[in-house]
């Protein structure tokens, strides 16, 4: 792959914790808000004309996770802040384009909800001045405002966390979709007739390789083979499945057959988008070593020759800070 590092250094390299921008705090100053709702924490950010940080925090949003109490969390949460010239929401789901209506967001368990007009209303601000994204999408665009995305043009992102996602910006512009719905790359099928997603679709690769979907293997694999350590439900460690990947026979067949389709999901996105850069991230592929490898070293031969020559394989670099970083700078996009 010209102009990237090789796959050896790459993995070798990688670990390195990645902050997130931080900038002082200024009075007076009008701010564009960030707003990332996942599904224990939802994180605020203001940042100022340069996207620098000026104020940020987390609350917990588990208690209440319906669309009134996510909508007053973050009535809640912007009373601290001033001068505030537009807010972007991004959170998982798949939603209209417009973003007015949020068709499926299964971590919140939500299904066609007007939540752009909720919110409007709850804050007395205008929908010119509100904007409510995929939170993949608000990532990616994050990460090509001031991450590891800048001055691409091409980016495919693969996400990997307690599910899978996706995102895509083509000639410098994020693509959504006639529906709004480009990029799920969560809900790619590898199994015909495969495992039930949590979108209602059977054979999705979020449900062999989301860390949630990977829970409940482990757990079921662990008590049909009689596994010590993995009784409770609630409490999967993954990291000791990676750790045990080597030396336990049923991890080993499982790690290989989910990162197999993994990378088969990933290596044919590659392949049809011909983007010069793969961005990974997700407490999946950040945290579990092993797992990380074996997708990383299935994917690259199975893109297309001609596709993977200006290739270009990172991991984002902003951290938290993306979701809230793209869901501020979507918030002014026409």
């Amino acid at each position: 792959m010209r102009g990237a590092r090789t796959l050896e250094t790459f993995l070798r390299d990688f670990g390195r914790d990645h902050q997130r921008r931080r900038g002082p705090n200024r009075e007076g100053t009008r701010v564009r808000v960030g707003v990332d709702v996942g599904g224990t924490h939802l994180r605020v950010e203001a940042f100022d004309d340069d996207w620098k940080s000026v104020e940020r925090l987390k609350i917990r949003v588990r208690d209440d996770m319906s669309p009134a109490g996510v909508a007053g969390q973050i009535k809640s949460a912007l009373e601290g802040f001033s001068g505030i010239e537009s807010l972007g929401v991004g959170l998982a789901g798949q939603m209209s384009a417009d973003g007015s209506m949020v068709y499926n967001a299964p971590n919140l368990g939500w299904r066609n909800v007007a939540f752009k007009a909720e919110l409007s209303t709850l804050l007395g601000l205008g929908s010119d001045r509100l904007a409510v994204v995929n939170d993949l999408n608000a990532v990616l665009w994050g990460e090509y405002v001031a991450g590891a995305a800048k001055g691409a043009t091409d980016v495919l992102a693969a996400w990997v966390g307690s599910g899978v996602g996706g995102a895509i910006i083509a000639d410098g512009r994020l693509v959504i979709g006639a529906g709004g719905k480009a990029g799920e790359l969560g809900h790619v099928k590898v199994v015909v007739g495969g495992r039930r997603c949590g979108c209602g679709q059977d054979g999705c690769v979020e449900a062999y390789a989301g860390g949630v979907h990977l829970e409940k293997q482990v757990y079921a694999l662990a008590a049909e083979h009689g596994l010590p350590g993995f009784e409770d439900p609630n409490a999967i460690d993954l990291a000791l499945v990676d750790s045990q990947y080597r030396d336990v026979a049923v991890w080993t067949e499982l790690w290989e057959k989910n990162t197999s389709y993994l990378a088969l999901a990933i290596a044919n996105a590659l392949t049809v988008l011909n983007p010069s850069l793969l961005l990974l991230g997700g407490g999946v592929l950040e945290n579990l070593e092993n797992f990380r490898d074996l997708t990383l070293r299935k994917v690259v031969p199975l893109v297309l020759d001609a596709a993977r020559e200006d290739l270009r394989i990172a991991f984002g670099e902003l951290g938290d800070g993306a979701g809230t970083l793209g869901a501020a700078a979507l918030s002014l996009q026409p």
